[in-house]
């Protein structure tokens, strides 16, 4: 009598692990073809297919993998959903990159129930599986980034010779380079033109309208803090006699101003300037600094610059920023100046130049990221920054564009 009563029961538990184990089988092949829809889409995108052929290129292959698709298939222009029966196809925010666009198939079927039908008053159950794919472009870490759009955002001339093969430069306008001046990068990508003339080559991938970056600096808490500090900073100027030697520490200062032959120790810390930069010759070396200035920077005369921002460890100053400042002004490097960079110089509404040597030493963090940037002498730069450094990371898309699923 027992065993009468249990046999309902039992059936159904033997037919519900029959049909688990269907569901999982449907599950995976639905995942197969889910996945290849949203490759199928996101490469018609990489060959130049509009939004609505590139679904329904995801749709087509769907169909031929055993997906359940209708004869008028449904385009929502509005928000780029194209529906077709079990299958629905569509443009969403990109996870790699979320600037752009990935590509989302979702397949789903009706899976009959055989056994547990039986003793149940169920008798489908709906199967679902999602597929992302995206066009997925590899990046090389960036020494050089220029946030403006102007026509020559990047300037190379003169004879200028840049050294960045372990990195890259993304420039939002267009970069010209003539008079012999050479590039050797680990990519270039310019969201505007990339003219090379009278002489002037480059070495490494170029990529022009190559799109735009947005400033990874600005919306850094502790960079644009310190930015705002020295707009209200006050003190007397930071001065250096010629042919002498001082020793500073940090604190907030009306302007800097240092004469020829003076050489200049900065301890570690903060530098809040409120005014210009003039520094003729002699030499300034600092260890774990960060100088916030809000008018031009001048540097003539053969000046020596050692600068090294602070690292996240050393507890001062805006880590990773050697130098920094919001002016409009020039930040000029010349007359046989030298510029040894540990760090970041962030420039984002200025025009940086370079006239001699920029940075030629071995340094292996050395970026900079500026309104526009002229170079006509000899630049070395590097982005093998760690954690430690403070410097953010730098992506510049320069290398091959391939499908990939994402998720």
């Amino acid at each position: 009598m027992l065993a009468a009563l249990l046999i309902p029961a039992m059936t159904g538990a033997a037919g519900l692990g029959v049909e688990v184990s269907n569901w999982s089988l449907q599950q995976i092949e639905l995942q197969t073809i889910a996945d290849a829809a949203a490759l199928a889409a996101t490469a018609a995108i990489k060959a130049g297919a509009n939004t609505q052929t590139a679904l329904n290129a995801g749709a087509d292959v769907a169909e031929l993998n055993g997906a359940s698709g209708t004869a008028t298939r449904t385009w929502d222009g509005s928000n780029n959903v194209l529906t077709d029966n079990k299958i629905i196809v569509k443009r969403v925010t990109g996870i790699r990159n979320t600037g752009g666009f990935a590509y989302q198939a979702i397949v789903t079927r009706n899976v009959d129930m055989v056994i547990t039908k039986l003793v149940s008053s169920l008798s489908t159950v709906t199967v679902s599986a999602t597929g992302y794919a995206e066009v997925i472009t590899s990046a090389v870490q960036g020494c050089i980034m220029i946030t403006g759009s102007g026509g020559s955002a990047l300037s190379m001339d003169n004879g200028a010779s840049v050294d960045e093969a372990g990195c890259a430069t993304q420039v939002n306008g267009g970069v010209t380079l003539s008079g012999g001046a050479k590039l050797n990068t680990g990519g270039l990508t310019a969201g505007g033109s990339v003219t090379v003339s009278n002489g002037a080559s480059i070495t490494g991938t170029v990529k022009a309208n190559g799109g735009t970056f947005t400033d990874p600096y600005a919306s850094d808490t502790k960079t644009q803090n310190a930015l705002t500090a020295a707009n209200s900073a006050s003190g007397s100027a930071l001065s250096a006699s010629a042919n002498t030697t001082y020793t500073f520490s940090p604190g907030s200062y009306s302007s800097m101003n240092f004469s020829n032959g003076a050489t200049v120790t900065l301890n570690p810390g903060l530098y809040l300037v409120h005014g210009a930069i003039n520094i003729s010759g002699g030499s300034v070396t600092g260890t774990n600094v960060t100088i916030v200035f809000t008018d031009q920077m001048s540097v003539t005369n053969g000046a020596t610059i050692t600068l090294a921002a602070p690292t996240v460890s050393s507890g001062v100053g805006v880590p990773g920023v050697a130098l920094t400042s919001k002016s409009s002004q020039d930040l000029a490097l010349n007359s046989g100046t030298k510029f040894y960079l540990t760090g970041m110089i962030y420039y984002p509404s200025g025009h940086v130049e370079a006239d001699n040597g920029f940075n030629t030493s071995s340094a292996t963090c050395s970026v900079v990221v500026a309104s526009s940037l002229t170079i006509n002498g000899g630049a070395k730069f590097a982005n093998a920054c760690n954690s430690n450094s403070g410097v953010k990371p730098l992506n510049v898309p320069v290398g091959t564009t391939l499908v990939s699923l994402v998720k």
